[in-house]
């Protein structure tokens, strides 16, 4: 499940046309604006991905938890994607005010990109946390 897709704001949004192969970038050494950008995007985009696996993780062991329990509404995975859910609008929010600070810049796409992945990696750690508990 792309949850995490459709919770892209009109901030990330802004970010698409720096969006380029990581063929096509030195990550290591970027050296103009667009291209440290452009990076900062990749890294947002690798930390969402290891995000959506752990939401699929801990969306599993939340079902579990429910069929040990036979619980068939209400329960953990319920709770968890109504959760998932808030902390996506949180994090669009919380990034794309961020992004305000420097609104209309050229390290506006970098510091909403940067928040993004700041804080898609500190929700992936409480994701593998809640994966790896057994009921």
């Amino acid at each position: 499940m792309r949850l995490f897709l459709a919770g892209l704001s009109c901030s990330a949004l802004l970010m698409l046309p720096y969006a380029a192969t990581a063929d096509e970038l030195n990550c290591d050494d970027p050296v103009t604006q667009r291209a440290i950008n452009a990076c900062a995007y990749q890294r947002y985009l690798k930390a969402d991905e290891a995000l959506n696996l752990a939401w699929e993780k801990a969306m599993t062991a939340m079902k579990e938890i429910d069929a040990a329990n036979d619980i068939k509404e209400g329960g953990a995975a319920d709770t968890l994607l109504a959760a998932q859910r808030l902390w996506i609008s949180y994090r669009d929010k919380a990034c794309e005010a961020e992004g305000w600070l420097y609104r209309g810049g050229t390290l506006e796409p970098f510091i909403v990109s940067s928040c993004l992945e700041d804080l898609s990696n500190q929700r992936t750690e409480r994701l593998e946390f809640m994966a790896e508990i057994d009921g």
